[in-house]
């Protein structure tokens, strides 16, 4: 039914025009940011992606990257899920826009440092530095996401991402 394609690009637009990149609350988290550009690519394909979008929704997706990459470094500092999700928002990022300019750079920092978030907060067992089951299915959530993003773009999965994703699934 188009009436919810309608819907869900308007309330896109209007999200986009009432949160400017970096500014305000939606903004501050770069876990946040990646969460709803997946929601946001999500929905792109269960409703499709009209000619006319495509600007608008390369532009959001370029500020989230950007967002992204400028402070991965802190998100990677405090050892923990924001560090793993945001390196999966760069890399979702870089593979949702191919012929980006930083798309190269974004993809291989953002597999670089997720490889070793994954050798350090993954344990041999398969569990997970935090200490939290919902923390632990946030991590499945997020490697079950960048392996279908990179199967989708026809690219391997790396054997130290499945190693990580099947240890932690076998503990959870």
């Amino acid at each position: 039914d188009s009436r919810y394609q309608d819907a869900f690009w308007k309330l896109f637009a209007g999200w986009c025009d009432r949160n400017p990149p970096n500014a305000g609350a939606n903004w501050m988290c770069g876990q946040e940011a990646t969460f709803r550009l997946m929601a946001v690519l999500f929905a792109v394909e269960l409703f499709g992606l009209r000619e006319k979008e495509q600007p608008g929704l390369s532009r959001f997706v370029v500020a989230t990257g950007h967002r992204i990459s400028a402070n991965l470094d802190y998100a990677l500092s405090q050892k923990n899920n924001h560090g793993i999700s945001e390196c999966i928002g760069l890399i979702t990022a870089a593979l949702a826009v191919p012929d980006l300019k930083q798309g190269p750079y974004w993809l291989a920092r953002g597999l670089g440092q997720l490889e070793r978030q994954l050798d350090e907060l993954v344990y041999p067992d398969g569990s997970f530095s935090q200490h939290s089951l919902i923390y632990h299915r946030v991590l499945l959530h997020d490697l079950v996401w960048v392996t279908s993003r990179l199967r989708q773009s026809q690219r391997d999965t790396p054997a130290w991402l499945e190693g990580a994703a099947g240890r932690a699934l076998d503990f959870l």
